[in-house]
């Protein structure tokens, strides 16, 4: 059962689709009122294809980042 209290919340929601929202909204795939909630901020991310300069910096952060959590040592590709 339910509290009675008010509980002090600080939430962020993180959503993404790989498909565009206006045509899952106009196939009836997309709920309108969740993406009208969701979509308050909207930002748009071109492909990586489109920003080649971005994948060292993200091949540097995966190989930091599981070379540290599973404990391998990896150098670079």
């Amino acid at each position: 059962m339910g509290g009675k209290e008010n509980i002090s919340l600080d939430i962020r929601v993180i959503s993404a689709t790989n498909e565009k929202p206006d045509v899952l909204l106009a196939e009836k795939r997309l709920r309108e009122d969740l993406f009208y909630r969701l979509g308050v901020v909207q930002i748009d991310l071109p492909n990586l294809m489109e920003r080649k300069e971005d994948i060292d910096l993200l091949l540097e952060y995966f190989i930091h980042f599981y070379n540290n959590h599973m404990n391998i040592l990896i150098n670079g590709i």
